[in-house]
């Protein structure tokens, strides 16, 4: 139990830290998103952007002092793909679920978690077409 005290210190501290930092904090993750833009040129007619496109989520890492070992149940979720702005109303997105289990001899790929292609004419009609993630779950809009 005593473990908690640290954790619930550096949470509030953080709580307490994060609106002071939030600006800065905000212009540094905006320059590491742009290192997964490959290619931006809105002049170009057939391309106008290609990124990388995915996610790494942590689960845990937990001690256990009864029985001497630890869980390292550590990667949740490993996605990657890509997604491409092309003909300036068209949008071609393909991503895969991946495991990164390294004790695991087997194919590493899960499932494919997005592949459409998707039209925005103007900003009142947007059309997905084919495998989407649902808009309406916190893990869908992310």
């Amino acid at each position: 139990m005593t473990y908690r005290l640290p954790m619930i210190a550096t949470s509030l501290a953080a709580f307490l830290i994060a609106p002071a930092t939030s600006f800065a904090a905000q212009e540094t993750m905006d320059k590491i998103w742009n290192f997964a833009t490959l290619y931006e040129n809105n002049e170009n007619f057939v391309i106008q952007k290609f990124a990388l496109s995915g996610r790494l989520q942590a689960e845990k890492y937990d001690f256990d002092a009864d029985e001497g070992g630890a869980n390292d149940d550590l990667w949740r979720r490993a996605r990657m793909g890509f997604k491409a702005n092309v003909f300036q109303d068209w949008i071609v997105h393909i991503e895969g679920d991946f495991k990164l289990d390294p004790d695991i001899d087997v194919d590493h790929y899960n499932r494919l978690t997005d592949s459409y292609i998707g039209w925005t004419p103007n900003k009142q009609l947007k059309v997905k077409l084919l495998k989407q993630s649902a808009g309406f779950t916190l893990d869908g809009t992310t």
